[in-house]
């Protein structure tokens, strides 16, 4: 059935079977084919309301990666070929990047010039695939007809500067119509063109080019094929041809003079840059275009502005025994401007020319030569770096004064770590970054290290000694703070270790000294700290029994006093387990331990609910009446209802497990909200900024909350706020600005926090 009777059908079916069934429709298909008064069908059918037409987004790495598996494709090969022939953009396609996949299984592999990949990728989007030829809708235009059409409509496009073809009487201004194209194209063959796998439709009654590069590629390849002052010509910038090629048309430059040496040599001389987009196989014309480039930077007609934004591409330049060419400008010291040696290092960096690692390598570590150029060396020397030069930026893991952003160590650490860095040389590289503010190499690397989930494997007692200065007051949504907490969840599998245990104990005793604890769980978003109650049922010593009493057997050596006790025990996440009651019992009843021991482990089991417990409470009734567990858990097995001491016991149970006289109302907070949230002030102007955090949690509180609310970012909508005196409003925002303008010698001087944490 021809295409257009299909849609009839279609059309007649929803109007004769769907309408006035309540029934949903979805149709999928290529734009170029959609016609535009079906929309009105299924509008009408659907109602306005209920009618939308969408296009699917540009694919992403992660998209192309699923559809090059149900190929069955290796996708990280694929990717890397995609960005071989500089094809990533086509692939951002659902339509090209089936014709590269396919492309790519019928052939091992992409082809290795962009004349070769475009050539044959078009040919595969022209040609009718087979489920058409199957049902007789193939177009009557033959493939190689087809080709020469598209090819005469690329250059009315390109050069025109109106990519669109539109079939209506009155077309918009940057469409060309069918007027326009009259003595060279019939309606039936714009159809065609429009229908195929090249084309898209933009508009009712129109369509373009489905990626601009077929275009371009099509258009130079005619282009070439004319004489080349013809191609020049129209190809040349308005002040003309000595000044190179008009700006829109770069890329159909480059891709005619794959196809015509004239041309190459042209673009060679006059501008040669275009080169760079292009596939010239001439070396001797890639050799004249670089030095052509270099020349401009020297001259300073072009500078490094243009370099990182991407508009000079490289890889169309490269050539053979380039190095020996390059090593002389990286070796030059330019007095008058670093243009062209920033230019020379992105060459280096970009071929990937591992003969210059040491001239780079030199550069990085060269004192008298700007900062910025020796990081732009350390980068290329990152990308193509041979192991003896990369070895040799061990000398900058430790930083270095002038390089304040770290950049430099960032780069030293990613090029040696972990080949050529031990963990402890690494542990001393980690310290706070100096600019807060700054996220560069160095940030980089730190996130690098927590996507390994780096845990100092071997030598997690130092690594536990360096993890006590890491605290933030950001939480684990610093990076070096999630290092850190992730040493000390490691830890808790090696406290069989005297040492690992005792650094352990002193981390731990060391946060909370900072109302906080490495080994709370850690935060599954690393942009925003998840609520206290949501990594509390996380947290690893909750499932963790051994680890657990281990550590409690940790504390009680290492703790002298009971308050001290009371607070790492209710701050350490998870440790606080009512299935250790009977085993803390037991040892303060084991009567081989001293006194003060044995009342430290009952001290931790008085924080525990064991009275919900009948086998807790069994077992205390056989001990109860010998001390210390007599003075600490008490021994009270029965008592007169009516006494003052049944009211006392009435009031603390209430107290402790907020009993109310309805089931189904939720006990109030004591104490309440609004004395919460001036007593967390209070601490923050008088003790330590860094309770801000905890400030924000008790504004979030209502009188009947049961746990603090995830994070508000507008304090104002918060029920402390609303509840808040204006007195209290004014603390709050004073509290609140100098806490958003701490800087690093604030951060110094606050509790001997280093700057980083």
């Amino acid at each position: 059935m021809p295409e257009r009777r299909r849609w009839l059908a279609i059309k007649h079916w929803i109007r004769k079977d769907l309408h006035g069934t309540g029934a949903s429709i979805r149709i999928t298909c290529r734009p170029a084919v959609w016609p535009s008064e079906l929309s009105d069908v299924v509008s009408e059918f659907t109602g306005s309301e209920s009618f939308s037409t969408a296009f699917l987004q540009p694919l992403d790495d992660s998209d192309i990666r699923v559809a090059a598996a149900s190929f069955g494709i290796d996708p990280d090969a694929f990717l890397g070929q995609l960005d071989g022939a500089r094809a990533r953009s086509l692939a951002a396609q659902p339509l090209t990047l089936r014709m590269l996949m396919k492309l790519y299984q019928s052939e091992c592999g992409l082809p290795d010039s962009l004349s070769e990949l475009f050539e044959r990728g078009i040919e595969r989007l022209v040609a009718d695939p087979q489920e058409r030829r199957d049902i007789g809708t193939q177009s009557p235009i033959p493939t190689t007809a087809m080709i020469e059409a598209a090819e005469r409509l690329a250059c009315y496009a390109m050069l025109s500067g109106r990519e669109a073809v539109c079939f209506e009487d009155d077309p918009p201004p940057n469409a060309l119509s069918l007027h326009d194209l009259a003595a060279t194209f019939t309606l039936e063959d714009l159809r065609a063109i429009g229908s195929c796998g090249i084309c898209d439709s933009t508009f009712p009654a129109s369509f373009r080019f489905g990626h601009r590069q077929f275009a371009e590629y099509l258009a130079g390849r005619r282009l070439a094929r004319l004489p080349a002052h013809q191609a020049r010509a129209f190809l040349a910038s308005p002040d003309g041809w000595s000044r190179g090629v008009a700006g829109p048309l770069r890329e159909t430059a480059a891709f005619a003079a794959m196809f015509n040496a004239d041309l190459a040599e042209w673009l060679s001389s006059c501008d040669p840059d275009v080169v760079g987009l292009s596939d010239v196989a001439d070396s001797g014309l890639r050799r004249q275009a670089t030095l052509a480039l270099l020349d401009r930077f020297r001259r300073a007609e072009m500078t490094d502005a243009q370099l990182w934004p991407g508009e000079v591409e490289l890889k169309g330049l490269q050539y053979d025994d380039a190095a020996a060419d390059l090593r002389p400008v990286l070796r030059e010291k330019h007095e008058d401007g670093e243009d062209v040696i920033k230019f020379t290092i992105r060459l280096a960096g970009g071929w990937k020319m591992s003969s210059l690692s040491d001239d780079l390598a030199d550069i990085t570590l060269d004192r008298t030569v700007s900062l910025q150029i020796r990081t732009h060396a350390a980068h290329a020397l990152s990308q193509c770096g041979t192991v003896s030069a990369k070895e040799r930026l061990k000398l900058l893991v430790a930083g270095v004064p002038e390089d304040d952003g770290d950049e430099l160590k960032g780069i030293a650490l990613d090029c040696n770590w972990p080949e050529r860095l031990s963990v402890l040389e690494l542990l001393d590289a980690l310290t706070p970054r100096r600019r807060q503010s700054f996220y560069g190499a160095y940030d980089s690397f730190l996130w690098r290290l927590e996507d390994e989930k780096f845990s100092a494997s071997g030598h997690r007692a130092a690594a536990l000694r360096w993890a006590k200065d890491r605290i933030s007051e950001l939480g684990d949504v610093d990076v070096l703070h999630r290092i850190a907490t992730r040493i000390a969840h490691a830890a808790l599998g090696d406290l069989a270790d005297p040492g690992v245990a005792r650094a352990l104990v002193g981390l731990v005793r060391r946060w909370a000294e900072h109302y906080t604890s490495p080994l709370a769980a850690l935060s599954r978003n690393t942009l925003e700290r998840e609520p206290e109650y949501v990594l509390d049922q996380n947290a690893p010593l909750r499932a963790d029994r051994a680890a657990r009493r281990r550590l409690i057997d940790e504390l009680v050596s290492a703790v002298e006093t009971r308050q001290e006790l009371f607070g790492l025990a209710h701050q350490t996440p998870g440790l606080l387990n009512a299935e250790d009651f009977l085993w803390l019992l037991e040892h303060g009843c084991d009567e081989r331990r001293d006194v003060a021991t044995r009342s430290q482990y009952l001290h931790v089991a008085s924080q525990l609910p064991w009275e919900r417990h009948p086998e807790n409470v069994d077992a205390w009734l056989h001990v109860c009446d010998g001390e210390p567990v007599r003075t600490i858990l008490g021994n009270q097995k029965s008592v007169e209802l009516q006494s003052e001491e049944a009211k006392q016991l009435r009031e603390r149970w209430e107290r402790y497990y907020r009993v109310t006289s309805s089931d189904d109302e939720t006990p109030a907070l004591d104490p309440p909200p609004r004395d919460r949230v001036l007593n967390t002030l209070e601490r923050c102007e008088t003790k330590n900024m860094r309770h801000f955090g905890r400030l924000c949690q008790e504004l979030t509180l209502e009188q009947t909350s049961t746990h603090y609310e995830g994070g508000e970012r507008f304090l104002t909508r918060t029920p402390g706020w609303k509840d808040a005196a204006p007195e209290t409003r004014n603390r709050i925002v004073e509290v609140a600005k100098a806490y958003l303008s701490m800087n690093d010698l604030v951060a110094e001087a606050v509790d001997g926090v280093s700057p980083g944490t």
